[in-house]
């Protein structure tokens, strides 16, 4: 038995696929606090923990695309749940910060394949106006996950012990696992004939990064997902541990930066159909520095839990707004390319969320609070990139 590879039901399962490794981020949230107390870890240990996934899922994005090209869709898909797996049940029998850190690593090195390798099976068996339909699909269904996880999450936590949540993980990842291995077919013809051209990738690459406008909208998108990595990293000492929310209630109040980031992405849509890009794109860059700023300066004594979701959520709604403007015109620099000018997006956009989570444990390891770490982070990372993003503007 299989999928048809045209229909909604190809879509789910490529976004269930996906899904898994959404989920180590935005499941596992609540739990943060939870697990430094239990094993006796500091904070600034525990933001390692999403580094190391932000920088491994990261890294395998770059590769997973010619690892299929060689080695197969299926098999790479199955391969990388299988990986993930394994970090998970680590994660789950984790009894120092040494074993977490590992299963993590594992963890994202899994995860790193499905988003690439999924969107290439639809690119593989589709035509360019059937792909474009699916891809839409595909989006609306991944954009569910990191919205409603951390609310799953913080009840798992909260009514639970924090190990269910890797628990819970592991029974979705072999579930999901067993569908594509029942239903999943290979989209490529003799895939393990073909070479994995890794020179050839770097070459590619290469050249992208010498091309100063692309570079500029890439690194303002990892930027923005830097701020959202500080904002991941910290809100879960910040609200848990500071504001005293319990963990479902934490996890709740994430919708706002996922409903902030909707709004701004279909707002944008919405009104460019009758006014310059361009325009809406500096409103976006004015309401994403509103936000950043007003972290940043917010005064001691105003820091509340209102005053925070406030601030995120000009931020989310500023950064939903540049997001599909910056995509656009980084890829519209290689239309023949843009898979692979995609995927270094994608490098860039976690890769600033592990230098960022990176940034925040340092801080907090050094004795500055979460909040003002994030607030700092999300201030620099935003204003640098928007600085180079102007220059370059203003040079072409």
């Amino acid at each position: 038995m299989s999928l048809s590879r045209s229909n909604g039901g190809f879509v789910l399962l490529i976004a269930a696929s996906i899904a898994v490794g959404q989920l180590g981020v935005s499941l596992y949230l609540p739990a943060i606090p939870g697990i430094g107390s239990d094993l006796n870890i500091p904070p600034a240990w525990m933001a390692l923990t999403l580094t190391v996934y932000f920088a491994g899922f990261a890294f395998f994005n770059l590769f997973s695309g010619p690892f299929s090209d060689a080695l197969g869709r299926r098999f790479m898909i199955l391969r990388g749940l299988e990986v993930y797996g394994m970090g998970t049940l680590l994660c789950a029998m984790a009894t120092d910060i040494t074993m977490l850190l590992a299963g993590r690593t594992l963890q994202a090195f899994g995860a790193g394949v499905a988003p690439i390798v999924g969107k290439a099976m639809i690119q593989d068996t589709s035509s360019e106006d059937r792909t474009v339909i699916l891809m839409g699909w595909l989006g609306a269904a991944m954009s569910i996950t990191p919205a409603v996880a951390p609310f799953i999450g913080g009840i798992i936590t909260e009514y639970l012990r924090w190990q269910w949540t890797f628990w819970s993980l592991l029974i979705f990842n072999a579930v999901v696992w067993l569908l594509n291995f029942s239903l999943l077919t290979e989209t490529l013809p003799s895939p393990s004939s073909r070479r994995i051209p890794v020179i050839s990738v770097f070459k590619t690459y290469r050249e992208f990064l010498g091309n100063r406008i692309y570079m500029g909208y890439v690194l303002l998108l990892g930027a923005c997902f830097g701020g959202l990595g500080a904002y991941y990293t910290a809100s879960p000492f910040i609200f848990i541990s500071g504001f005293r929310l319990s963990p479902s209630s934490y996890g709740l109040i994430t919708l706002i930066a996922a409903t902030g980031f909707i709004m701004g992405n279909l707002g944008a849509g919405y009104i460019v159909r009758n006014r310059s890009s361009r325009r809406i794109f500096h409103a976006g860059e004015v309401i994403l520095l509103a936000g950043a700023l007003g972290m940043f300066c917010m005064p001691r004594e105003m820091v509340t839990v209102e005053t925070v979701l406030g601030m995120t959520f000009l931020f989310a709604v500023g950064f939903g707004i540049i997001f599909p403007i910056a995509t656009k015109e980084a890829l519209g620099c290689y239309v023949e390319r843009a898979g692979a000018a995609a995927a270094l997006i994608g490098f860039f956009q976690l890769g600033s969320s592990a230098l960022s989570s990176l940034a925040v444990g340092f801080l907090q390891f050094r004795g500055v609070s979460s909040y003002s770490a994030m607030a700092l982070i999300m201030f620099l990372f935003v204003t640098l990139a928007l600085a180079n993003i102007h220059r370059i503007q203003r040079g072409r």
